[in-house]
């Protein structure tokens, strides 16, 4: 029996025949006509499903890669950034760390700064990122008015050099390390809960995605009521299937079951251990090491904040998730993280 999910849609009447052999008569251009439409008509379910949600074709994002350096605005000449939501209570770890930097670095009011969709990225890589003009380092190669998407190990660089821009401390030696710990360990535990556990995908993943690309001002004059509805559900379902993916090569079991789960808690567990252990050492309170929090605190309040204030649930969708639970069971996490949202998204 065929897959549904994977079968073409067509009767098998309308499938390739064997080629015919050279002895066989060949057949009249009346027969070859109508073989020829047969593969051109749209099966009778595929119809009624474009029919309720036509297909569209979404404009791409508006990009400045001409325009950027040249544009009158002051803010694009700096600089013009793309995340995936603006919001420190995201489904998106990596755009409210990004954030996050600069509210630090307090060049966050300076900048043109984008919420743009996941389907017109460019080819430069995945959100979020920066693109930058050519008179800035590392562009003067560049073409005459032509931007760039910003390499992460250029971040800092970039950063450093925009006007009244405060330093964001950083340490590539020390911090690459805490940072894998974030982006592997509690990265898996945070995609477990939120997109594996029905009712957070339900109530917290969906909606985060219907706000998430309706945010885009070059969708919203395009996206119809009866497009709305669709469309988000496509995103997320490939996002759903992709973050399957990513646990199943991380634990490396395809098998997704009790103990799959178990492992990648248990690994956010310790990576979690480490982390206050960390904070604990430290006579400032900030994994930075320094008085101020730097890119490391950063990228910890990208997780963790969203963790703490999502509202995730266990999986059966009864009381808080495990991995809430993990995360305040270490105080000196939870008010560094109140700490730097106090210092980056409220003052």
């Amino acid at each position: 029996m065929s897959d549904p999910m994977f079968d073409d849609g067509f009767p098998s009447s309308t499938r390739r025949s064997p080629r015919t052999p050279r002895t066989q008569a060949v057949p009249s251009s009346s027969s070859s006509t109508s073989s020829s439409s047969s593969w051109t008509t749209i099966p009778p379910l595929m119809k009624k499903l474009f029919d309720k949600f036509p297909l569209v074709t979404y404009p791409d994002t508006i990009l400045p890669a001409a325009g950027c350096g040249s544009s009158a605005d002051q803010k694009d000449k700096m600089g013009v950034v793309f995340v995936h939501d603006l919001s420190s209570v995201s489904i998106f770890p990596e755009s409210v760390r990004l954030l996050t930097v600069l509210r630090l670095a307090k060049i966050y009011d300076s900048l043109t700064i984008f919420p743009a969709s996941p389907h017109s990225a460019p080819e430069n890589g995945p959100f979020p990122y920066v693109f930058v003009p050519r008179s800035l380092p590392k562009a003067q190669d560049r073409k005459k008015d032509q931007s760039y998407s910003l390499p992460s190990p250029q971040f800092n660089s970039w950063l450093s050099s925009l006007p009244n821009a405060r330093s964001v401390p950083y340490s590539a030696a020390e911090d690459s390390p805490i940072i894998m710990l974030l982006d592997v360990r509690i990265r898996d535990a945070f995609l477990l809960t939120l997109y594996l556990y029905s009712a957070n995908y339900k109530n917290i993943v969906l909606p985060g995605f219907y706000r998430h690309l309706n945010s885009s001002k070059a969708e919203s004059k395009n996206l119809g009521s009866e497009n709305t509805g669709f469309f988000p559900h496509v995103v997320s379902y490939v996002q759903y299937n992709a973050v399957k993916e990513t646990l199943r090569r991380s634990v490396g079991s395809q098998r997704i079951d009790a103990k799959f789960k178990i492992n990648i808690l248990i690994g956010a567990e310790e990576a979690l251990d480490a982390l206050s252990d960390l904070v604990a050492e430290s006579t400032s309170g900030f994994l930075s090491g320094t008085s101020e929090p730097g890119v490391v605190d950063a990228a910890v309040y990208g997780y963790l904040y969203p963790v703490l204030h999502l509202g995730l649930k266990g999986e059966n969708g009864n009381g808080e998730a495990e991995l809430v639970e993990l995360v305040r069971e270490r105080p000196n996490l939870v008010e560094l993280v109140e700490k730097i949202h106090k210092l980056a998204w409220t003052s």
